[in-house]
């Protein structure tokens, strides 16, 4: 090839190219096609800088868009290329084409997308799996297909020496695969084999060393079948194992770890395992054996092996699939599902590193665990995991974690000068925060409940590490409505030390708007937005809203006629309270005494009483309109529970009583713009006391709220309607909802990518944002 027939293009490359295999795929295409060059990763994306033919480098490029190979890494995502012609002198000429070390370039408006842990892949897991490679049993066997990335990196762009990754020197045979642009290994970071990769081991409770290697394996699975608690490494934090088949391990980690009845996730070896112990559809296996390999909530199988105490009073269950090496290397040694939950203490996040978990798990006085299984990799980024249900072979994300955070979002329109960096901090529960610059969001994965320390530390820790790993500074902070959420302070704090503008968003409306970014929807919408509480515009409590919505406004057109919550936040806790004051609404001091309900009957006289004087003087009775707690009361009433031990314990144990033979449903009336429960509530009583199946009442109440949204919408049919909320994580009412609106020319909205509940509260807001800041 000559001067005279060769052609120079740089191209820059924006997206998810890094960690995934992208550079060696530019190596291997450029070979193929005789173009010599260099490709790098920088802090924005990869960098090609091409010379060839014209005819070579446009078979390039097509390859890159409309005509992608085989060998195209599946877990790359291409949103924009750049192209720059380069002038072309003799110095210039190539001699071949190279990976090149990554460059450093904080400039432009795009920042890198940082791929989130794969799961081990198929083909690693054939070595893993076969006694004549060199990797047979490797604990940390990965490729460009698989393994940690977002856990592991400490800074963009992404390269072994900015990950933990870094203190591991690769052998002579590791070296040989990653300089082999034939070999699938070929510049993967995260390469390394039984002689050159991280060290397992094992400790008992008072920190002293046990075993190593695949002995400590070995040990761990004879702890597990002998009823013991492990504390196991995982690639975003610890889990916390036990036998779920054995009664005497789920009732004492549920005693140590001071878990009444929430439910605990479970881990199998294999889809084979999952059928065992649940009922799986097509698209739940799906969901399961992916990339993400998410622990995904199914029907639990009755008659199997599993301890009834592993999620007691409700038909889902929690199951996901060995998705490292390290816990397939488990399965080699027990035959049987574990209870894998995170490890942490109450309402606080999950614990990544190993002198923390002795600290909070090995305590003399109170050992939660009996050992405790460490690797010397250490995790830059905790991440939990991620948690899906299917609907109606519809995915949706209830929590966004590993194989799924970093989420990345761009904008429908870009149409701005690119100058602003927005900070989103999201609400108070489920907490997740974001950042956008004028192309682009990023939501973090989820971050806990900000009410314990441990929590607000790590939030504020993923905070500066987002900035480290995206080089986002932001220059305007967005915040929820509530200014006592601890986000809410936190940014108003910021903002004034950093002298930035700060805005804050109404919560139910940031639910809408992060919908809407999802679905990519700008026109206005009928949003329902359903939750346990939020701060609205009157300063009471919303949580049962509809709204007609777009990017720049929105209207409160309807919503759950206000209700009393007796003892403020005590109520949320106890279905009991808000079930009695909503028959106060309804009923006399001494009708409500003589009623013979469950409600009634889960107090005293007295405390009826003491209640009804509350109630009267409105003393720390607070309004709501929440349908979360409509939820609540409606448990209570029923009589199927009074007081919760877990968020969303309710919604759950209803779910669990719906006959889908009842097709009848509980009235309601829309009286001034509000939905009115009165003709439910005497409804319901009635029931009671004709004795009517518990089943049949809760049917009907479930099958009344798929009513009120359906004849909501008939007054709005030029508009599409989406759901949001957290009471929208209800599996029954969202297949209701699906078979309705499949009936319907009106189309139905949910979130599918990003979390339906709080957990995405910060993608609204940025939205939000836009209106205010330029951006």
């Amino acid at each position: 090839m000559t001067l005279e027939e060769t052609i120079q293009l740089r191209l820059h490359i924006f997206g998810r190219v890094q960690g995934v295999g992208f550079r060696p795929f530019i190596f291997q295409l450029a070979q193929s096609l005789g173009l010599f060059g260099s490709v790098a990763n920088n802090t924005q994306g990869v960098v090609v800088l091409l010379q060839g033919t014209p005819q070579a480098i446009k078979q390039f490029q097509q390859y890159l868009t409309t005509q992608k190979p085989d060998f195209f890494p599946k877990q790359a995502v291409i949103d924009c290329i750049e192209t720059d012609s380069v002038p072309l002198v003799d110095q210039a000429m190539f001699e071949a084409f190279s990976i090149i070390d990554s460059k450093s370039n904080n400039e432009g408006a795009q920042a890198i997308q940082i791929s989130p842990d794969l799961a081990v892949c198929d083909r690693c897991l054939e070595e893993f799996h076969d006694p004549n490679s060199r990797r047979y049993h490797d604990p940390f066997i990965n490729c460009s297909d698989c393994g940690p990335r977002y856990s592991i990196l400490s800074h963009s762009p992404y390269d072994r020496s900015h990950s933990s990754m870094r203190p591991y020197k690769m052998c002579e045979a590791c070296a040989t695969e990653y300089y082999d642009p034939n070999n699938r290994r070929f510049h993967t970071q995260g390469i390394c084999c039984p002689d050159c990769g991280p060290t397992i081991q094992l400790f008992d409770a008072m920190r002293q060393p046990i075993a190593e290697g695949e002995t400590a394996i070995q040990k761990v699975a004879q702890r597990l079948k002998a009823s013991g608690l492990v504390a196991f490494k995982g690639v975003g934090g610890f889990h916390l194992l036990c036998d779920a088949t054995e009664p005497e391990a789920v009732v004492k980690l549920r005693q140590r770890k001071h878990r009444a009845a929430k439910p605990f996730a479970v881990l199998c070896a294999d889809v084979e395992m999952a059928h065992q112990i649940a009922h799986l559809t097509p698209h739940e296996v799906d969901l399961l054996t992916s990339d993400t390999k998410p622990i995904v909530l199914v029907e639990k199988k009755s008659g199997s092996s599993l301890c009834g105490e592993v999620a007691p009073n409700i038909n889902r269950l929690g199951v996901f699939l060995a998705n490292t090496p390290l816990q397939h290397l488990l399965f080699q040694y027990i035959d049987f599902p574990v209870v894998a939950t995170s490890a942490n203490l109450s309402g606080e996040p999950i614990l990544y590193e190993t002198s923390t978990v002795f600290d909070a798990l090995c305590q003399i006085d109170r050992a939660i665990v009996d050992v405790v299984l460490d690797v010397d990799r250490e995790i830059v980024n905790p991440c939990d995991d991620s948690i899906m249900q299917s609907i109606n072979g519809k995915p949706m994300v209830l929590r966004l974690g590993r194989g799924l955070a970093p989420y990345y979002q761009s904008f429908l329109h870009t149409d701005t000068d690119g100058s602003q960096m927005v900070l989103a901090v999201g609400a108070q529960q489920k907490s997740a925060m974001a950042y956008a610059n004028d192309a682009r969001m990023v939501l973090s994965p989820y971050l806990g409940d900000l009410g314990s320390l441990a929590a607000y530390q790590r939030f504020q820790q993923t905070i500066q590490r987002f900035e480290t790993l995206h080089h986002l500074y932001p220059n305007h902070v967005v915040s929820d409505f509530h200014s006592d959420y601890a986000s809410s302070q936190w940014a108003r704090a910021f903002a004034q030390q950093n002298q930035l503008p700060h805005t804050t968003v109404q919560h139910h409306y940031a639910h809408a708007l992060a919908c809407m970014a999802e679905h990519q929807l700008d026109s206005p919408v009928l949003a329902f937005c359903w939750d346990g509480t939020g701060l609205g515009d009157d300063h009471t409590s919303w949580g049962g809203e509809v709204l007609v919505a777009d990017t720049t406004s929105y209207e409160r057109a309807f919503y759950v006629k206000p209700f009393k919550l007796l003892g403020g936040d005590q109520a949320s806790r106890q279905p009991r309270r808000v079930a009695l004051a909503m028959l106060f609404d309804h009923y006399s001091l001494e009708t409500v005494l003589g009623l013979a309900l469950p409600t009634v009957q889960a107090f005293t006289e007295q405390e009826i009483e003491q209640f009804y004087h509350m109630y009267q003087q409105n003393l720390n009775s607070p309004f709501s309109s929440s349908m979360g707690r409509v939820f609540d009361a409606v448990a209570s009433l029923c009589g199927v529970i009074q007081t919760l031990n877990y968020e969303g314990q309710s919604g759950l144990w209803l779910e669990a009583l719906y006959d889908e033979v009842v097709t009848d449903a509980y009235d309601y009336r829309i009286k001034q713009n509000q939905i009115d429960f009165e003709p439910m509530i005497k409804q319901l009583i009635l029931d009671h006391q004709q004795d009517v199946s518990t089943s049949v009442r809760v049917s009907r109440f479930l099958n009344g709220l798929v009513n009120i949204i359906d004849d909501i919408a008939d007054q709005f049919k030029a508009l599409p309607v989406i759901v949001t909320g957290g009471v929208f994580q209800n599996k029954t009412l969202m297949v209701l909802l699906e078979k309705r609106f499949a009936h319907k020319s009106q189309p139905l909205y949910f979130q599918q990518q990003t979390p339906v509940n709080d957990g995405s509260i910060a993608l609204g807001q940025l939205i939000a944002s836009r209106k205010t800041s330029n951006l």
